[in-house]
């Protein structure tokens, strides 16, 4: 399990580099998937944030880029001065295996700034 930090309406942002053996795996028409959810027996379809992403260029270093956009984060709730989700982030290879390759809590903590200026 992965726990991340993130603040509310922050841009959310992780590099994951699939290897096996300890080589990069080539993850062309690869898909990943990230899922935030309030609890893990939450039916898919009441997820907080569902998002999609391709592999990164060039998909032959196993890289893919997990991005939560500033407008996304700022969609979940804080009721406390942190709130916590749970997430996975799956991989579905090219003959359609889905795997999951990441899960844990997903930490929402209230800025203390909310403008940027002065």
């Amino acid at each position: 399990m992965v726990d991340f930090d993130i603040y509310k309406g922050d841009l959310f942002k992780n590099t994951l580099t699939v290897k096996e053996n300890g080589s990069a795996v080539d993850i062309t028409d690869y898909k990943f998937y990230m899922t935030v959810k309030s609890a893990s027996t939450d039916a898919d379809a009441d997820a907080i944030l569902k998002e999609e992403f391709d592999p990164s260029s060039p998909a032959t270093d196993g890289t893919v880029i997990i991005e939560l956009s500033s407008a996304n984060t700022d969609t979940l709730t804080v009721t406390t001065s942190t709130t916590k989700y749970v997430y996975d982030i799956r991989m579905k290879d090219a003959s359609g295996e889905d795997t999951v390759l990441l899960s844990g809590e997903l930490k929402v903590l209230q800025p203390i700034t909310r403008s940027t200026s002065v």
